[in-house]
């Protein structure tokens, strides 16, 4: 028999035993009544206990796979990705900047920032955002700055030019 199923049944025969005892103990009238109410019920929670668990254990299961924790490679590519955005949205919101494109390289991370009048520091604070997001060891990091795009070319066309590179 399965270790846990003979568990089980030990307790269930206890737990009826104890109730017997309990109900032959104790004189007629309303207090063995609830008594034998009440030892039902804990029989009756022994009894669904396992059921129970097996069930919760089925539902942590549906929500794993729903959380795609059943393919690792998914979940990870996930939480890149979300880095990245978080690290272009700290550099964008650095003053003259109009837009970040961060990309994985095998090397490190390559960033690549457009903007209008951007401070002599710009490189130097995405370079740091980088190390400090996405925790990237320093050197690792390769900034290009550009200036901002013309008319009718805006992000979109930028990253598209950054597609050759693989995220």
């Amino acid at each position: 028999m399965i270790p846990g199923v003979a568990e089980w049944v030990r307790t269930l025969i206890v737990l009826a035993l104890l109730a017997t005892l309990l109900e032959w103990l104790l004189p007629v009238g309303d207090l063995k009544r609830y008594a034998a109410l009440v030892a039902g019920l804990i029989i009756l929670l022994a009894l669904i206990g396992p059921v129970w668990g097996f069930v919760r254990g089925l539902t942590r299961a549906g929500a794993s796979r729903w959380l795609g924790a059943g393919r690792p490679s998914h979940l990870a590519q996930l939480v890149r990705r979300q880095e990245r955005q978080e690290v272009a949205a700290v550099i964008e919101s650095l003053p003259g900047v109009a837009g970040a494109a961060v990309t994985r390289q095998p090397a490190g991370v390559e960033v690549v920032v457009w903007g209008a009048r951007m401070p002599p520091g710009v490189a130097d604070a995405a370079r740091s955002a980088v190390e400090e997001v996405m925790q990237v060891p320093a050197g690792q990091v390769h900034v290009m700055v550009q200036p901002a795009p013309g008319r009718g070319r805006g992000r979109a066309d930028h990253e598209a030019g950054l597609a050759q590179y693989p995220g």
